[in-house]
């Protein structure tokens, strides 16, 4: 992993205003799509991000939401 490249990849799209397949491609390795789970009809999905690889965002944020209340705690 080297998030170092990722995020200086990353600066140079901070003033985004169309998304198009090049960027796209500039930040995505590739896309897994799992069999469809036959009792929810449902299939995961894994990005794989250049540089750091599949990233899971829902547990950062949970993460970053947990670490924010914590920072709180004792505070007066």
């Amino acid at each position: 992993m080297n998030v170092r490249k990722f995020v200086n990849m990353a600066r140079k799209y901070t003033k985004l205003e169309k998304l198009d397949s090049t960027i796209v491609r500039e930040f995505i390795d590739k896309i897994l799509v799992s069999a469809k789970d036959r009792k929810t009809k449902t299939q995961e999905i894994t990005i794989v991000y250049h540089f750091i690889g599949a990233f899971d965002f829902n547990k950062a944020i949970n993460q970053t939401k947990k670490e924010d209340k914590n920072s709180k705690v004792g505070v007066i």
